[in-house]
């Protein structure tokens, strides 16, 4: 089961390269972000636990969205 549902009115890949390229961008930099954002929680970390794990599975579910693009399958 999918945790993220792509709205059916997003089209399925982004129109131009410059758009490619910020949605790399952002897939690079989101992981980045969140272990940035629990390193500065510190002790507080605990309550960041269901975002995290909201954040994790979604990295997930886009990693293997991204290989079925790359292997060519919807």
């Amino acid at each position: 089961m999918s945790c993220v549902r792509v709205p059916a009115s997003l089209p399925a890949r982004p129109p131009s390269a410059a758009e490619w390229e910020e949605l790399l961008v952002r897939l690079e930099i989101a992981p980045r972000a969140a272990r940035l954002a629990l390193e500065d929680a510190g002790a507080r970390a605990g309550a960041l636990r269901g975002p995290l794990l909201h954040l994790v599975r979604r990295e997930r579910w886009l990693a293997r969205a991204l290989e079925a693009l790359r292997d060519g399958k919807p």
